[in-house]
């Protein structure tokens, strides 16, 4: 009876140690994760970076080409004083001469006339900056919105709900892999959750940022199918990952997913920075 009582203790505690190990294991995979999924959006930062300069640097070559000479010294127009030698100022109707070609002082903003005598690229900077467009990126263009067309036949604990369909993701800020929204900006944000029962039974789902849930949602159905629809405003960090998950409970439940309704999907957009 000893032994017996022996064995069934350390049973326990292996039993006890597995399963401590296990939670263990599954916050070190997320944590990896995360880390990856930040790489990932870095890469891609620096590619779309990378993009925006070779676009703007075959904006500025024809210009420069066509408008500049190396060693091009202005001089002062015969009827005008072009530069004023105590502001430094360009002055509108007066006339730059620059391989004989006459720029009126409104195409002109400020320029020091001294070192301006001496450098010819202080032209090329003041006329690059005046009149060539400097092409600028909006950041704040981030939203998404994607939905489930496939049934879950069996949902497993705290599975996440991997959406297979993408409306919008402006920004590419939802990684439809994984199933996460990662913030792009520091900022508010406006999320929203729809999901649906069938008949006779019920569905509860978590929204979740970086692990922790933020809220959850539930849909029972009596007769027919029933829906729940909520939407509000949440910070997040930059960095910060978003998800839907099984809420606790509701472990091999069926999460329908329909190809022509987006009964059970998942939203967000930016709204403004902090």
């Amino acid at each position: 009876m000893f032994s017996l009582l022996v064995i069934l203790s350390v049973g326990t505690i292996l039993q006890n140690v597995v399963c401590s190990r296990a939670v263990s294991f599954e916050g070190e995979i997320f944590d990896i994760k995360r880390r990856l999924e930040k790489l990932e959006r870095k890469v891609v930062d620096l590619q779309v970076e990378n993009e925006n300069l070779k676009q703007e640097n075959r904006i500025l070559k024809p210009p420069i080409k066509s408008i500049y000479k190396p060693n091009v010294i202005p001089q002062e127009t015969k009827r005008h004083n072009t530069w004023n030698t105590d502001t430094g100022q360009i002055f509108k109707g007066k006339k730059l001469i620059i391989d004989n070609k006459a720029i009126t002082g409104d195409m002109i903003k400020v320029v020091n006339s001294e070192t301006a005598s001496n450098d010819s690229h202080a032209y090329k900077r003041l006329l690059l900056q005046t009149i060539i467009p400097t092409p600028s990126i909006d950041t704040q263009k981030i939203a998404f919105t994607v939905y489930l067309s496939k049934t879950i036949d069996k949902l497993g604990s705290h599975q996440i709900i991997e959406y297979d369909k993408i409306l919008l993701n402006d920004g590419n800020g939802f990684d439809i892999r994984h199933g996460h929204f990662t913030a792009p900006l520091k900022g508010t944000y406006l999320l929203s959750v729809n999901i649906i029962a069938e008949s006779g039974h019920a569905m509860a789902l978590d929204l979740v940022n970086n692990g922790k849930p933020i809220t959850a949602f539930y849909a029972e159905a009596k007769t027919g199918a029933d829906s729940q629809s909520n939407a509000f405003p949440v910070h997040l960090e930059q960095g910060d990952m978003v998800w839907i998950r099984t809420h606790a409970g509701y472990e091999g439940g069926r999460l329908l997913g329909f190809t022509d309704f987006m009964l059970t999907s998942f939203a967000g957009v930016f709204l403004y920075p902090l």
